[in-house]
């Protein structure tokens, strides 16, 4: 029985080894042949060391990634990049997308001169993902970007009443590319109504110091030609003359000061779409505190 038990383990791996051999043999041509396309739009060369694309869940991932412009000089590397869930034929319960150890090259770094070295020879991780539940049309978008040692940023939001932008988007995205402006345009006014259909539950936002926030601030000062204290005077005499609740003024110039942390959340009253949102917005113009309140504005930067 033991003797059966591995000799079935042994061809089960076997037969997972094979298809996973031509799932990744199959993906890396296709992606090839999109990857020539862009080329030939862009102008510029994708390569990667290798791919693996995963049976066990819809994921495909790339190692090793260069990006080269058209005289072949290493614009950018990224030592991971994945894509998770995507479906062309129909709506993802989950996409999501993560560049891993971005880099930019010398050559790169070269040709911008506007940002600090400090943020020039960080390596970038990036995550954006896009969850979807039909049976209750409730969705969930995340982003996080990371200049590692220096500072990350997170970003969650939370929509109910998802279905209707979720298919017009969908059927928007599946047009070939002759279809025809007018019905383009239909699509995208359908579109554009689902989207006020929608309802904007909660919203998260974040941004933390990782280790070098501050020597990457006093750079920028130093680009700038500010000393601290100018700088701090000038930021609160445009926080003064902002249209802000004096709650998000407060946490700002915290966040200025202690470059530690900057936490924001809100929460407008349940149901409410984004059209009547954006309705209130108009009319509570001029009436920062009032808005603050409505959307249940927490905030507090250290």
């Amino acid at each position: 029985m033991r003797n059966a038990l591995l000799v079935g383990l042994g061809a089960g791996l076997v037969v997972y080894g094979t298809i996973q051999y031509w799932v990744n043999k199959t993906v890396a041509t296709e992606l090839d042949r999109k990857l020539t396309a862009i080329e030939q739009q862009r102008g510029v060369k994708v390569n990667y060391g290798s791919l693996d694309a995963g049976l066990l869940q819809d994921k495909v991932t790339l190692q090793g990634v260069i990006v080269e412009d058209a005289l072949q000089r290493q614009i950018v590397s990224a030592k991971q990049v994945s894509l998770e869930g995507y479906q062309s034929s129909e709506i993802s319960e989950l996409t999501k997308v993560t560049f891993h150890g971005v880099k930019l090259s010398e050559f790169a770094k070269r040709q911008v001169t506007d940002v600090p070295f400090l943020l020039l020879d960080s390596q970038i991780d990036f995550t954006s993902s896009v969850s979807f539940e039909r049976s209750t049309s409730k969705s969930e978008i995340s982003a996080y970007f990371a200049a590692r040692d220096i500072l990350a940023v997170s970003l969650s939001i939370q929509m109910h009443n998802m279905t209707p932008l979720m298919e017009a988007s969908h059927h928007l995205m599946l047009q070939p590319s002759d279809t025809g402006p007018a019905q383009l345009s239909a699509l995208q006014s359908k579109a554009q109504e689902a989207f006020k259909l929608a309802q904007l539950h909660g919203m998260q936002l974040s941004v933390e110091n990782q280790g070098q926030l501050r020597q990457l601030f006093t750079q920028l000062l130093l680009r700038s030609g500010l000393d601290r204290v100018s700088f701090y005077q000038m930021l609160e005499t445009q926080l003064d003359g902002a249209q802000m609740a004096q709650r998000s003024k407060t946490a700002v110039l915290a966040f200025a000061h202690g470059l530690q942390r900057l936490d924001m959340s809100l929460q407008p009253p349940k149901g409410t779409s984004m059209g009547v949102l954006s309705e209130q917005i108009d009319m509570l113009k001029g009436e920062p505190e009032v808005f603050a309140d409505y959307v249940n504005l927490q905030i507090k930067g250290q």
